[in-house]
Protein backbone atom coordinates (compact mmCIF):
# COMPACT_ATOMS: atom_id res chain seq x y z
CA UNK A 1 0.00 0.00 0.00
CA UNK A 2 1.39 3.40 -1.00
CA UNK A 3 1.40 6.24 1.53
CA UNK A 4 0.75 9.69 0.11
CA UNK A 5 0.99 13.21 1.47
CA UNK A 6 0.81 16.77 0.21
CA UNK A 7 3.85 19.02 0.29
CA UNK A 8 3.18 22.73 -0.08
CA UNK A 9 4.93 25.50 -1.99
CA UNK A 10 4.09 29.17 -1.63
CA UNK A 11 2.72 31.29 -4.46
CA UNK A 12 4.09 34.73 -3.66
CA UNK A 13 2.59 38.14 -4.29
CA UNK A 14 5.59 40.17 -5.47
CA UNK A 15 4.08 43.42 -4.21
CA UNK A 16 3.87 42.24 -0.60
CA UNK A 17 6.57 39.53 -0.66
CA UNK A 18 4.11 37.31 1.22
CA UNK A 19 2.40 34.06 0.23
CA UNK A 20 -0.94 34.64 -1.49
CA UNK A 21 -1.62 30.91 -1.33
CA UNK A 22 -0.03 27.49 -1.57
CA UNK A 23 0.09 24.79 -4.20
CA UNK A 24 -0.34 21.30 -2.78
CA UNK A 25 2.08 18.88 -4.44
CA UNK A 26 1.54 15.14 -4.22
CA UNK A 27 4.34 12.99 -2.80
CA UNK A 28 4.58 9.23 -2.16
CA UNK A 29 6.68 7.53 0.52
CA UNK A 30 9.57 5.46 -0.84
CA UNK A 31 10.69 3.03 1.84
CA UNK A 32 13.86 2.01 -0.01
CA UNK A 33 15.11 5.60 -0.19
CA UNK A 34 13.47 6.60 3.09
CA UNK A 35 12.10 9.73 1.44
CA UNK A 36 9.01 11.39 -0.01
CA UNK A 37 9.24 11.34 -3.82
CA UNK A 38 7.10 12.20 -6.82
CA UNK A 39 4.61 9.35 -7.27
CA UNK A 40 4.51 7.17 -10.36
CA UNK A 41 0.73 7.39 -10.38
CA UNK A 42 -1.22 10.59 -9.69
CA UNK A 43 -4.65 8.95 -10.01
CA UNK A 44 -5.50 8.94 -6.31
CA UNK A 45 -9.09 9.05 -5.06
CA UNK A 46 -10.79 12.37 -4.36
CA UNK A 47 -11.52 11.17 -0.82
CA UNK A 48 -7.79 10.79 -0.22
CA UNK A 49 -7.17 14.26 -1.67
CA UNK A 50 -9.74 15.83 0.63
CA UNK A 51 -8.40 14.00 3.68
CA UNK A 52 -4.86 15.22 2.97
CA UNK A 53 -6.10 18.76 2.30
CA UNK A 54 -7.82 18.87 5.70
CA UNK A 55 -4.59 17.78 7.36
CA UNK A 56 -2.41 20.33 5.56
CA UNK A 57 -4.85 23.22 5.98
CA UNK A 58 -4.52 23.05 9.77
CA UNK A 59 -0.98 24.39 9.60
CA UNK A 60 -1.19 26.86 6.71
CA UNK A 61 -1.11 30.56 7.62
CA UNK A 62 -2.86 31.35 4.34
CA UNK A 63 -5.78 29.09 3.49
CA UNK A 64 -5.87 29.72 -0.27
CA UNK A 65 -4.72 26.48 -1.89
CA UNK A 66 -4.52 24.74 -5.24
CA UNK A 67 -4.42 21.06 -6.10
CA UNK A 68 -3.51 19.31 -9.34
CA UNK A 69 -5.99 17.13 -11.19
CA UNK A 70 -5.23 14.79 -14.06
CA UNK A 71 -7.41 14.92 -17.16
CA UNK A 72 -9.27 11.82 -15.95
CA UNK A 73 -9.90 13.31 -12.52
CA UNK A 74 -11.08 16.63 -13.98
CA UNK A 75 -13.53 14.91 -16.33
CA UNK A 76 -15.08 12.85 -13.52
CA UNK A 77 -18.45 14.19 -12.35
CA UNK A 78 -18.10 12.46 -8.97
CA UNK A 79 -14.74 14.15 -8.32
CA UNK A 80 -16.24 17.52 -9.18
CA UNK A 81 -19.27 17.06 -6.93
CA UNK A 82 -17.18 15.92 -3.97
CA UNK A 83 -14.72 18.82 -4.32
CA UNK A 84 -17.59 21.31 -4.60
CA UNK A 85 -19.14 19.90 -1.42
CA UNK A 86 -15.76 19.96 0.32
CA UNK A 87 -15.13 23.60 -0.64
CA UNK A 88 -18.57 24.66 0.60
CA UNK A 89 -18.20 22.95 3.98
CA UNK A 90 -14.51 23.26 4.91
CA UNK A 91 -14.39 26.06 7.46
CA UNK A 92 -10.62 26.47 7.35
CA UNK A 93 -10.44 26.68 3.55
CA UNK A 94 -10.00 30.00 1.75
CA UNK A 95 -10.08 29.84 -2.04
CA UNK A 96 -9.61 26.49 -3.76
CA UNK A 97 -8.11 26.31 -7.26
CA UNK A 98 -7.87 23.23 -9.46
CA UNK A 99 -4.71 23.14 -11.60
CA UNK A 100 -4.79 21.21 -14.87
CA UNK A 101 -1.48 19.85 -16.17
CA UNK A 102 -3.21 18.26 -19.16
CA UNK A 103 -5.38 20.32 -21.47
CA UNK A 104 -9.09 19.60 -21.18
CA UNK A 105 -11.31 19.76 -24.22
CA UNK A 106 -13.20 22.98 -24.87
CA UNK A 107 -16.43 21.14 -24.09
CA UNK A 108 -15.10 19.95 -20.75
CA UNK A 109 -13.94 23.37 -19.66
CA UNK A 110 -17.24 24.92 -20.75
CA UNK A 111 -19.33 22.36 -18.87
CA UNK A 112 -17.45 20.75 -16.00
CA UNK A 113 -15.14 23.72 -15.64
CA UNK A 114 -18.06 26.11 -15.52
CA UNK A 115 -19.65 24.12 -12.70
CA UNK A 116 -16.41 24.34 -10.71
CA UNK A 117 -16.26 28.09 -11.26
CA UNK A 118 -19.92 28.67 -10.41
CA UNK A 119 -19.20 26.91 -7.09
CA UNK A 120 -16.33 29.33 -6.39
CA UNK A 121 -13.51 26.94 -7.30
CA UNK A 122 -10.90 28.46 -9.60
CA UNK A 123 -9.34 26.79 -12.64
CA UNK A 124 -5.70 27.13 -13.68
CA UNK A 125 -3.92 25.90 -16.80
CA UNK A 126 -0.52 24.70 -15.62
CA UNK A 127 2.73 24.59 -17.64
CA UNK A 128 1.52 26.64 -20.61
CA UNK A 129 4.28 27.03 -23.17
CA UNK A 130 5.79 23.61 -22.45
CA UNK A 131 3.47 20.75 -21.47
CA UNK A 132 0.52 22.78 -22.75
CA UNK A 133 2.11 24.31 -25.82
CA UNK A 134 -0.77 24.40 -28.33
CA UNK A 135 -1.25 28.17 -28.41
CA UNK A 136 -4.47 28.08 -30.42
CA UNK A 137 -6.04 25.53 -28.08
CA UNK A 138 -5.02 27.49 -24.98
CA UNK A 139 -6.41 30.63 -26.62
CA UNK A 140 -9.80 28.90 -26.80
CA UNK A 141 -9.59 27.63 -23.21
CA UNK A 142 -8.21 30.79 -21.57
CA UNK A 143 -11.49 32.73 -21.29
CA UNK A 144 -12.94 29.83 -19.31
CA UNK A 145 -10.25 29.65 -16.60
CA UNK A 146 -8.93 31.94 -13.88
CA UNK A 147 -5.16 31.55 -14.17
CA UNK A 148 -2.37 30.46 -16.50
CA UNK A 149 0.97 29.25 -15.14
CA UNK A 150 4.26 29.25 -17.05
CA UNK A 151 7.01 26.94 -15.73
CA UNK A 152 10.55 28.25 -16.13
CA UNK A 153 11.89 24.96 -14.78
CA UNK A 154 10.43 23.15 -17.76
CA UNK A 155 12.27 25.41 -20.20
CA UNK A 156 15.50 24.58 -18.35
CA UNK A 157 14.80 20.85 -18.56
CA UNK A 158 14.13 21.21 -22.30
CA UNK A 159 17.25 23.31 -22.91
CA UNK A 160 15.08 26.28 -23.90
CA UNK A 161 15.80 28.68 -21.04
CA UNK A 162 17.32 31.26 -23.41
CA UNK A 163 13.97 31.46 -25.24
CA UNK A 164 11.96 32.21 -22.09
CA UNK A 165 12.32 36.04 -22.09
CA UNK A 166 10.76 36.18 -25.56
CA UNK A 167 8.34 33.27 -25.12
CA UNK A 168 6.78 34.31 -21.82
CA UNK A 169 5.37 37.66 -23.08
CA UNK A 170 3.05 36.07 -25.65
CA UNK A 171 1.54 33.80 -22.99
CA UNK A 172 1.32 36.69 -20.54
CA UNK A 173 -0.40 38.77 -23.23
CA UNK A 174 -2.86 35.96 -23.87
CA UNK A 175 -3.67 35.86 -20.16
CA UNK A 176 -4.13 39.64 -20.07
CA UNK A 177 -6.35 39.59 -23.17
CA UNK A 178 -8.45 36.82 -21.62
CA UNK A 179 -8.73 38.58 -18.26
CA UNK A 180 -7.02 35.86 -16.26
CA UNK A 181 -4.13 35.92 -13.79
CA UNK A 182 -0.63 34.77 -14.75
CA UNK A 183 1.89 33.00 -12.52
CA UNK A 184 5.56 32.47 -13.30
CA UNK A 185 6.83 29.23 -11.75
CA UNK A 186 10.41 28.01 -11.44
CA UNK A 187 11.75 31.21 -9.88
CA UNK A 188 15.19 30.11 -8.70
CA UNK A 189 17.29 33.28 -8.68
CA UNK A 190 17.11 37.04 -8.29
CA UNK A 191 17.59 37.20 -12.06
CA UNK A 192 14.32 35.29 -12.48
CA UNK A 193 12.61 37.73 -10.12
CA UNK A 194 13.91 40.65 -12.15
CA UNK A 195 12.62 39.04 -15.35
CA UNK A 196 9.17 38.66 -13.80
CA UNK A 197 9.23 42.28 -12.62
CA UNK A 198 10.27 43.47 -16.09
CA UNK A 199 7.40 41.53 -17.67
CA UNK A 200 4.86 42.81 -15.16
CA UNK A 201 4.17 39.43 -13.56
CA UNK A 202 2.83 39.64 -10.03
CA UNK A 203 2.42 36.00 -8.99
CA UNK A 204 5.66 34.08 -8.47
CA UNK A 205 6.53 30.56 -7.36
CA UNK A 206 9.77 28.64 -7.02
CA UNK A 207 12.81 27.57 -5.02
CA UNK A 208 13.94 31.18 -4.63
CA UNK A 209 11.06 31.68 -2.20
CA UNK A 210 10.51 28.18 -0.83
CA UNK A 211 10.98 24.55 -1.72
CA UNK A 212 8.07 22.11 -1.49
CA UNK A 213 7.92 21.09 2.14
CA UNK A 214 5.85 19.06 4.58
CA UNK A 215 5.85 21.97 7.01
CA UNK A 216 5.28 25.53 5.92
CA UNK A 217 8.41 27.62 6.08
CA UNK A 218 8.28 30.92 7.90
CA UNK A 219 8.41 33.96 5.66
CA UNK A 220 11.70 35.81 5.35
CA UNK A 221 12.71 39.09 3.80
CA UNK A 222 13.26 38.29 0.15
CA UNK A 223 14.88 40.92 -2.07
CA UNK A 224 12.62 41.95 -4.90
CA UNK A 225 13.13 44.75 -7.43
Amino acid sequence: MITYTYFTQAIVDSTTQEPAGYEMLLRAWNAEQNAWLLPHDFEITVKMQMRMMRHVLRNLPNKNVSINLTAKQFAAQDTMQQLITFASRARDLGNLTVELTQAPTLEEVQTIGQQYREAGIGLALDDVGTDLDDFELIKQLAPHVDMMKYALQNTRDLGREAEAPTDIPRWKQLADDSGVDFTLEGIESFKDVQLAHHLGINWLQGFYFSRPAEKVQTSQDIPLP
